[in-house]
């Protein structure tokens, strides 16, 4: 087995550098365009803390007064074509599975700014700037897309995986080998709580030799609790849900993190980790048949809840049986926090 994931790796890593010779030679085109493209990307599969990045960079923005959008593949999504999740006024999706989870999520994030779905990026892009007349565009997800002409690369490393994870698909989480961190314009470091010093000192002198600057940045997180008469989300007293047992659910690219976090709010009865990007709608009576499985185990005087991340909430929330038995329905977001927002601004903003 150990052979066959090195020869697969081996044939992955020629895939990737073959690609990027095409672009670097021009025998494939890359879409130009007339205002500054700023990706959020990385360099391993799973989540790495993409969409709390957009998040942040956009609450930067709007603190600056700066006109922009959101452009975001819809990974899983259901729908083709361009579509507006929101824009300068209203939502217009608020289905994941019409529009992917990520970009409902960023509705319930970020007022009043558009978002757009399309799983042709630079499509999206096209119409986002024909509309919206932004002065800048974040592209969610981006590193990978080389057909566009980006400004600025932000890429984020996970100082929370095993130091093992760092070797190229399939032996490990690497999309593209080390040496593309020389593509990148910035490179955030996210600490999640358990952090690998390795990976960090594995990383930094390859980006001293190209003098691509670095940051750190964290996680905070806030607890929530979904409200049934207002269909909405209200911030919550941690100090009392720690008396609370729940079941932990979660469907997200790196869950150990959200369930460190959860055990350290509540009594965690079990905990359910689903693959990322998960289809609670598609597996309703499975999701309902574990929850009721662990009422039938408690007692039936104890509060009991469901917490989960904000991703899988804006699927959790709509499904007949969560409407229907009105489970307390508690939700973990998180903020990304740095002490380096000027560094971040200066670099979005410079020119050239």
């Amino acid at each position: 087995m150990r052979i066959f994931l090195h020869i697969a790796s081996l044939f992955y890593l020629g895939l990737t550098r073959l690609r990027l010779l095409c672009y670097q030679l021009h025998f494939l085109k890359k879409h130009v365009f007339d205002i500054p493209i700023v990706s959020v990307g990385n360099i391993t599969v799973g989540g790495t803390g993409k969409t709390p990045m957009i998040i942040y960079l956009s609450q930067l923005l709007t603190k600056q007064n700066i006109k922009h959008v959101i452009v975001s593949r819809g990974y899983k999504k259901t729908a083709r074509g361009t579509l507006v999740v929101q824009d300068y006024d209203k939502k217009h999706i608020n289905n994941p599975i019409i529009a992917g989870d990520e970009p409902v999520m960023l509705t319930y994030k970020l007022d009043n700014i558009p978002i757009i779905v399309d799983s042709n990026k630079s499509r999206g892009i096209a119409l986002a700037i024909r509309r919206f007349c932004p002065k800048v565009v974040l592209l969610d997800d981006g590193f990978q897309s080389l057909y566009i002409d980006k400004k600025m690369d932000f890429l984020l490393i996970d100082n929370s995986l095993p130091i093992t994870q760092y070797q190229l698909m399939p032996k490990g989480r690497l999309r593209e080998p080390l040496l593309a961190l020389e593509r990148s314009d910035c490179v955030i470091f996210l600490n999640k709580g358990r952090e690998n010093y390795l990976i960090k000192k594995m990383i930094v002198p390859i980006l001293n030799k190209q003098t691509i600057p670095y940051i750190d940045a964290s996680f905070k997180s806030k607890l929530y609790q979904h409200n049934y008469n207002t269909q909405s989300l209200e911030k919550y007293d941690s100090g009392e849900v720690s008396e609370l047992s729940c079941v932990a659910i979660s469907g997200i690219g790196n869950a150990q993190s959200f369930i460190d976090q959860a055990k350290s709010l509540c009594n965690i009865l079990k905990n359910y980790s689903f693959p990322d990007h998960y289809n609670y709608s598609k597996n309703e009576d499975f999701f309902d048949a574990i929850v009721c499985k662990q009422e039938r185990r408690g007692d039936i005087n104890t509060a009991f809840g469901i917490i989960t991340t904000l991703k899988d909430y804006v699927k959790i929330v709509q499904l007949p049986c969560v409407q229907l038995k009105k489970h307390s329905l508690y939700v973990i977001d998180i903020n990304l926090v740095t002490d380096d927002e000027n560094k971040l601004l200066e670099l979005i903003l410079r020119e050239g």
